[in-house]
């Protein structure tokens, strides 16, 4: 008899361990990832609004739960971003999922930027960090991307060969055609090569009073210009000719742009009119600003 109590002592007395042990209140292997999106410092967070043509930096904070984290997965629009596309930490991402590897997986801060859009849209990036244990938390900064409309300020505007006796320079902030000395004058045409010996018309735009002009990228059509952060944005990728401030040689379907302080234009050819002998060639232009 005594040795059946003893025996049901033990049994209930291991039971009662094995519920301690189980049910132990600092036992921390439920506890859940916890994530934050940090702010400052330039840093986007939800529902903030930027430009178009300007990046999204978005910083993460993660701390482990019970479980070391595995992954981090990012998406726009509820697609997972294509690796390369986007930075983290400075550099372009290699992998999406990323796996987290040394003391990443107890804590993580990771920086990331994104690429720049050129149409008002409002873009849902979705941060999703997984545990070893499979079980995911996620963070969403919703980026609502604005633009400024563009207008077409001037069409059909007839600017003349500089060399010759009619008006050959724009004031692009009146939309007026001047002379190609007048101070008012933002940019005028080149002229010929040379008066005398060479009066073969340049068929170029040369910059007056602190303008600067730019060839656009190939990926920029007038016509896409819709936004003036989008004609700011192709100035920003443009080029200029080596050696040269002018535009490029010029004909109809062209187009080139220019800045004065802190004001975009875009300048396109309808049309280029070559005469012979009498410095009567011209321009055809319209302005977009």
């Amino acid at each position: 008899m005594k040795n059946r109590f003893s025996l049901l002592s033990t049994l209930f007395l291991s039971l009662s361990l094995l519920f301690f042990v189980t049910c132990n209140p600092d036992d921390d292997s439920d506890q859940m990832t916890e994530t934050s999106v940090i702010k400052g410092g330039g840093l986007s967070v939800n529902n903030d609004s930027l430009r178009i043509g300007s990046l999204a930096h978005i910083a993460i904070k993660a701390v482990k739960g019970g479980k070391a984290l595995n992954t981090i997965t990012v998406q726009a629009n509820g697609v997972n971003l294509v690796p390369g596309t986007f930075n983290l930490n400075g550099v372009a991402s290699t992998a999406n999922p990323a796996l987290l590897f040394g003391g990443d997986r107890d804590s993580l801060l990771f920086t990331y930027d994104f690429a720049r859009v050129d149409t008002p849209q409002t873009i849902s990036y979705v941060f999703t960090i997984k545990d070893e244990g499979d079980r995911s938390v996620s963070d969403t900064v919703n980026i609502i991307y604005y633009g400024t409309p563009a207008s077409e300020v001037g069409k059909n505007l007839i600017v003349y060969n500089y060399s010759g006796t009619k008006f050959g320079g724009l004031d692009l902030f009146n939309v007026n055609v001047v002379s190609g000395n007048a101070p008012e004058a933002t940019i005028r045409d080149y002229g010929v090569k040379d008066p005398v010996s060479d009066k073969t018309w340049v068929m170029r735009f040369v910059p007056l009073n602190n303008s600067e002009i730019m060839n656009p990228p190939a990926n920029f059509s007038y016509s896409g210009l819709i936004y003036k952060e989008n004609i700011q944005r192709a100035f920003e990728l443009g080029s200029r000719e080596p050696g040269i401030i002018s535009s490029k040689v010029l004909a109809k379907g062209d187009y080139f742009l220019v800045k004065n302080g802190n004001t975009y234009f875009a300048v396109y050819i309808n049309n280029a009119s070559v005469t012979a002998n009498d410095n009567n060639d011209y321009f055809d232009v319209s302005i977009k600003r």
